[in-house]
């Protein structure tokens, strides 16, 4: 997470044209006027930021698909702690410990995975699901069927460092977990990250 002296989150509204794009999202109107925006922007001013940007985000997500652990919802402590033992990526593991508030801090620089725990207690329950947010109330992204470590019951979140700049450089990061136990679903705990004093 990224501390007040942090860089500010980049490319918001790109990011979300970018997807839109490739889930086929746009009008045909605006899936052109984005093209002519991507080919403007390879070959303007803005290509440098960008580029390294995407190329960054690109390079690692290529790594992390090659890692079973990569792109599910969730790793275990013994897949952590061989990727941080591989030397092969520059990871910061990020321990936001119990629920509650939390204030958020920076990584160091040149940090290419981010590594979050969430220290829940997962055990015995199915189905669990995170919604995070940026007010506390409206959901932006809902990561559903998530694993957790088997010994301790805690979420392990792997993630390439640029999409980890986008979500944790927000001024405010609510994450609820909730899971379903004994058929019922319930809030296992909620984490209210800040950058500055919880």
């Amino acid at each position: 997470m990224t501390s007040d002296d942090a860089p500010p989150p980049q490319n918001d509204g790109w990011l979300v044209c970018l997807d839109d794009y490739v889930e086929g999202a746009l009008s045909g109107q605006e899936m052109d006027a984005f093209e002519d925006e991507l080919f403007a922007r390879a070959a303007g001013a803005r290509r440098d930021e960008d580029t390294a940007f995407f190329d960054a985000m690109a390079r690692n997500a290529a790594w992390l698909a090659r890692h079973a652990f990569g792109f599910r919802g969730g790793s275990t402590r013994q897949e952590v702690e061989a990727l941080m033992a591989s030397g092969r990526r520059r990871v910061h593991l990020m321990d936001l410990g119990a629920p509650g508030p939390k204030q958020l801090s920076a990584w160091p620089e040149g940090t290419q995975i981010v590594v979050t725990r969430v220290g829940v207690d997962l055990r015995g329950t199915t189905d669990v699901q995170v919604d995070v947010s940026f007010d506390g109330q409206t959901p932006i992204k809902t990561f559903r069927d998530c694993e957790y470590d088997p010994t301790d019951g805690a979420l392990y979140a792997v993630c390439h460092e640029p999409l980890a700049r986008l979500a944790f450089g927000q001024p405010r990061v609510v994450a609820q977990v909730t899971a379903v136990r004994a058929g019922q679903r319930e809030v296992v705990g909620v984490y209210d990250a800040r950058r500055g004093a919880p």
